[in-house]
């Protein structure tokens, strides 16, 4: 593919987002219940240098090295070259999305040289999409909520936290999103994990499934995910936290109608899991007072090599 390295650089400019977890409220946070956030200690930022040339190259690395590269004409974004045809079209709807959010985006007669780095695997599901959205919103100065409500269906979470100094609690109200920047740290947070289960899960895709199975929720079932993450974001106590879990669990799991994960994958395991975000893959959150290393060795037997404790991982607010 062709690249741009010897074309003279006229300026260069850098922006970054964080990376993210839904603690609770997963699914029902488009119903407008109340969800509990974090932003983390990953994300990714995106490079971008003007040159003289009048094409945008772009190319998008993780820890592994570069996973894609395109070549687009300007100003139309014209495909000219890509390693990735349907990494592509989904750039280059984005592009056009910001376009009509800027006219003036990427208009004049410059050529640019963009370059992303991922400092986490982006099947994990941590935030690949929204950290990229939310980036190229600075860049293109607009708000990263109408090009993420432009061209995705979910709830917004992920670009409050891309762009949050810490936890927060997050709603939509009338479609609108409301941010409460809150300090969640619990005094047990040493016992607090996250495990990847090894499955990527695809947002749109199980925000579709979601649809298609729930039609309407009555106003206690809000009602209660509000209470269950309001006394989650507050709680003191593990065994506390455990119980509250354990009840976010039986709640969604009814809902969705699948079995929660202490009665399949982690069946008989010492303490609480939950799932995060898209139920079946990503992330889950594991609560346990194993030692470290006695933890490893139990999600190694169920086939979980990767793990995080909470204190490593959360993006703690400073500012509270």
């Amino acid at each position: 593919m062709k690249v741009s390295d010897n074309l003279p650089i006229l300026n260069s400019e850098s922006y970054y987002s964080n990376a993210k977890l839904l603690i609770s409220g997963e699914y029902l946070v488009l119903e407008g219940a109340l969800s509990l956030a974090v932003p983390l200690n990953l994300g990714q930022d995106l490079i971008v240098e003007t040159n003289s040339d009048r094409e945008l190259y772009w190319e998008a690395l993780e820890p592994s090295g570069t996973w894609f590269m395109t070549r687009l004409s300007l100003p139309l974004f014209t495909l000219l070259e890509t390693t990735d045809a349907a990494a592509s079209e989904q750039l280059i709807k984005l592009l056009q999305a910001a376009r009509l959010l800027n006219p003036h985006f990427l208009t004049d007669e410059k050529g640019f040289s963009i370059k992303t780095h991922l400092n986490f695997n982006r099947k994990w599901g941590l935030g690949s999409s929204s950290t990229l959205l939310a980036n190229l919103a600075s860049w293109a100065e607009i708000d990263p909520f109408a090009l993420h409500f432009a061209t995705s269906t979910g709830s917004g979470y992920d670009i409050a936290c891309a762009m949050a100094p810490g936890p927060i609690l997050y709603q939509l109200n009338g479609g609108k999103p409301i941010i409460q920047n809150i300090e969640f740290h619990p005094p047990f947070s040493h016992s607090i994990y996250f495990v990847y289960l090894g499955i990527k899960q695809d947002s749109n895709q199980g925000i579709h499934d979601y649809r298609k199975r729930v039609a309407e929720l009555p106003g206690e079932t809000i009602n209660t995910m509000n209470a269950l993450t309001l006394a989650m974001a507050t709680c003191h106590s593990f065994n506390d936290f455990t119980q509250l879990v354990h009840e976010h669990e039986t709640l969604m799991g009814g809902i969705l109608n699948k079995p929660i994960l202490n009665k399949t994958l982690f069946s008989g395991f010492p303490g609480a899991a939950k799932s995060l975000g898209a139920w079946g893959g990503d992330f889950a959150m594991v609560c346990s007072q194993l030692p470290f290393d006695d933890l490893r060795y139990e999600l190694k037997k169920r086939g979980m090599e990767t793990l995080f404790r909470f204190d490593d991982i959360v993006r703690k607010n400073q500012n509270l």
